[in-house]
């Protein structure tokens, strides 16, 4: 994925065979280099405000299957292979208020915490995964019945909480379509086994 402030490519997250690597991080600070912590700002310098991305995909579902399948199904649609913090073998799921990622060998990553779950209708989260949570952006998910179908739309914004905002902007703007992607072609199927809880 071209994205790389989606799960596996987030924050510190590394991409599949690239150990330890960086690939999760914004362009300007995915250099080898640390992120910085940023202070506060000047006196009289200018901050451009980075408008919130909107992705949309319509599901062949009604609003309620697909707020389950987003939210209980997420280990068997996010492409946890190429986008998480622990690679293949790992998996992650809503539990506790939080979205969890964990490794085989039990390890865990917390990508957000829920701040907003409205079933059938909304789900936000603040997004960090592979981050420290006070660098974390916004997510939110809606889901609106469209007919036999329902239009999710995802929202994402908060792009002040990395070091080069527009560069998270844009790479996210690109990514999040293969994510939804892979949630549509979930929800598609028939309902399976959840993953933890």
């Amino acid at each position: 994925m071209a994205d790389p402030h989606l799960g596996h490519r987030a924050g510190r997250l590394r991409r599949r065979g690239q150990p330890g690597g960086r690939a999760g991080r914004p362009a300007a600070a995915g250099r080898g280099t640390p992120e910085r912590n940023r202070g506060p700002r000047s006196e009289g310098a200018t901050v451009s405000v980075i408008p919130p991305i909107h992705r949309e995909v319509l599901v062949d579902a009604d609003p309620a299957t697909a707020f389950e399948v987003f939210t209980s199904r997420i280990g068997q649609w996010w492409p946890l292979a190429e986008l998480s913090v622990y690679g293949a073998g790992a998996t992650v799921a809503f539990a506790g208020g939080q979205i969890v990622e964990r490794a085989a060998d039990g390890r865990e990553a917390v990508w957000g915490t829920v701040t907003r779950w409205e079933p059938a209708a909304a789900v936000a989260f603040s997004w960090h995964p592979g981050r420290s949570p006070d660098r974390a952006s916004r997510v939110e998910v809606t889901f609106t019945a469209a007919g036999p179908q329902t239009l999710v739309t995802l929202s994402h914004a908060g792009w002040e909480a990395f070091d080069d905002p527009a560069a998270a902007s844009a790479e996210y703007g690109s990514g999040w379509p293969m994510v939804l992607a892979r949630y549509r072609d979930e929800a598609a199927q028939p309902d399976q086994a959840l993953p933890f809880r």
